[in-house]
């Protein structure tokens, strides 16, 4: 009979519904689906012509080339050769350097430099990896 009893803390069942003070709490399956919402990411087929249109800074446009890139190679290490300038719509040689500069000063990209040869940059993390999908 001593087991019938309710713990001494719990709320007496004429207490009405809503006047029980409710606790939320999170379950496995919500922390994950926060977890995935939080980990949301762009993927393409975004085409590179829009990207030379819509994207202003060179740097930027720059650094989503890169990316492409680096998911088409699946590699972190990319040669900036003339061709990936005309995909970032840089034509101007110094003008690459000058965004390889600013995305190296941000902390994206490491770049190795080396007289009369096109610089050689790693990117620190792609977007998936830092995110834990790849």
């Amino acid at each position: 009979m001593a087991d019938c009893l309710p713990p001494a803390g719990a709320i007496p069942a004429s207490v009405p519904d809503d006047a029980v003070p409710a606790e939320k709490l999170e379950t496995q399956t919500a922390a994950r689906q926060k977890t995935r919402r939080a980990g949301r990411f762009l993927k393409g087929p975004i085409p590179l012509p829009w990207i030379r249109q819509n994207v202003r800074d060179p740097a930027d446009r720059l650094l989503l080339v890169l990316l492409a890139y680096a998911d088409m190679q699946q590699s972190t290490e990319i040669k900036i050769t003339a061709g990936i300038r005309r995909d970032a719509g840089i034509s101007n040689r110094k003008a690459a350097y000058r965004a390889v500069a600013a995305l190296e000063a941000s902390g994206v990209l490491i770049a190795q430099r080396h007289r009369g040869r096109c610089p050689v940059i790693r990117l620190m993390t792609t977007p998936a990896r830092k995110m834990g999908v790849i």
